[in-house]
């Protein structure tokens, strides 16, 4: 069984030298940290013994040289009582201004003209009113012809083809209906022999019947021979006039004649 060490064994001693090498290492570094006292230079003791010289034989002719209030602190005595504490009060003189009396003109042939202009006002009589100019009345015309709604359905060819039609355009039936169609537009396609070659519906009426009607009407159509062979296009618009649809008479689109 080994021996138990006591305190003043040898792990005692590491640990107060280990104590005392930190400790001077602390001194160590606030000696290398610490702020160093600055001699004084000798050029201003030189000129503070250059100053006290010169002034010593002024501040000796001083009644009071020996008292240490004379620099220490503000004494009638000293310096600072001639020149502030012992000031005199100024004397305030005062001086009353007076202005001259000044009049005003009294304009003696203006008296009571303000209170004639306000009781002439109050009984002069008031002003006409103007009078209002009577309406002209303009005369009703009676001979316009309202055109924008047609008397019944037509037809309309737009393009190079309107200069070769053959035979006038085919009168377009008015179709029953309860609202207002817009017009057909169509692109016919015509071959040099003056026939329709095709009828495109570009612009719908709202009613497909109506449609088919315009197509079947654009069929009709015969045109001049082209002296070049070659398809020509042109427009066909067809307007349509509608009336209203009673409850007898069913709402059909009658049939293009052949």
């Amino acid at each position: 069984m080994k021996p138990m060490l006591s305190m003043h064994g040898m792990p005692g001693r590491r640990l107060w030298f280990w104590l005392g090498v930190s400790f001077a290492a602390h001194l160590a570094v606030i000696w290398l940290l610490g702020e160093r006292p600055r001699l004084p230079s000798p050029e201003t003791d030189v000129f503070r013994t250059v100053l006290t010289e010169n002034l010593a034989p002024l501040a000796a002719r001083l009644p009071d040289y020996d008292d240490p209030q004379v620099f220490a602190l503000p004494s009638p005595r000293g310096f600072s009582g001639s020149g502030w504490l012992r000031a005199k009060a100024q004397a305030h003189e005062y001086h009353e201004w007076m202005d001259e009396q000044r009049w005003l003109p009294l304009p003696v042939d203006q008296l009571g003209q303000t209170f004639i202009q306000h009781v002439r006002l109050l009984t002069e009589p008031t002003p006409p009113m103007p009078r209002k100019a009577e309406p002209v009345l303009s005369p009703l015309v009676t001979d316009l012809v309202m055109d924008w709604a047609p008397a019944r359905s037509r037809l309309q060819l737009e393009g190079a083809l309107a200069a070769r039609l053959k035979t006038p355009l085919p009168a377009a039936p008015t179709l029953a209906h309860k609202e207002v169609l817009k017009p057909t537009i169509l692109e016919l396609m015509v071959d040099e022999r003056g026939h329709v070659f095709s009828a495109l519906v570009l612009g719908e009426s709202g009613l497909p019947a109506a449609d088919e009607l315009a197509v079947q009407l654009a069929r009709q159509l015969d045109f001049q021979p082209a002296a070049s062979p070659g398809l020509v296009s042109g427009r066909l618009v067809v307007v349509w006039q509608v009336q209203a649809a009673t409850n007898t008479v069913p709402s059909t689109v009658p049939a293009a004649a052949p």
